[in-house]
């Protein structure tokens, strides 16, 4: 599962830029973009909701954690999923479950 609360790279606002520098390569990235990403993540992509507005007014934002962390926090808090990242020191102290898969301790 993809939790991102802004555009990942090459996504909507890389294609923007791409097209605005090089058109012939932001057009296939466009294209790319609509008929292969969208499609694909439409069922697997959670929302900013009311649900995790209200778990992200809790936070004590930048003090634990930036921004774009939190509101991945949030998001997966209300939807009681757990977070799989490698940076668990910005996901811990905001109270969400979150596991590192790379330690194999966890």
């Amino acid at each position: 599962m993809l939790l991102t609360p802004s555009p990942a790279p090459g996504t909507k606002a890389g294609c923007s830029h791409t097209n605005t520098s090089d058109a012939a390569q932001g057009e296939i990235l466009r294209r790319w973009f609509e008929e292969r990403v969208l499609p694909t993540f439409a069922d697997r992509v959670l929302a900013f909701d009311v649900p995790a507005a209200r778990i992200l007014a809790t936070f004590r934002v930048p003090e634990h954690a930036p921004l774009d962390d939190t509101l991945i926090a949030a998001i997966a808090q209300a939807a009681e999923m757990t977070i799989a990242t490698r940076n668990t020191e910005h996901f811990e102290p905001l109270g969400v479950h979150c596991c590192n898969p790379w330690d194999l301790a966890t």
